[in-house]
């Protein structure tokens, strides 16, 4: 079974940005390419325009 996290608590690259007071939400999948210390998705959808979540 995966593992359980509470949905309340997901947060997109955008909410991110948003909380950090940056502007550009490719700031995010900067740090998420070049910081080894960034955590990785709980939730990926590769669609047409992706998705990332975080818990």
């Amino acid at each position: 079974m995966g593992r359980q996290v509470d949905i309340d608590q997901l947060v997109s690259a955008r909410a991110i940005t948003q909380r950090l007071g940056y502007r550009n939400v490719q700031v995010v999948h900067f740090w998420r390419r070049t910081d080894d210390s960034f955590p990785e998705a709980v939730f990926v959808f590769d669609g047409l325009r992706g998705a990332r979540l975080w818990y």
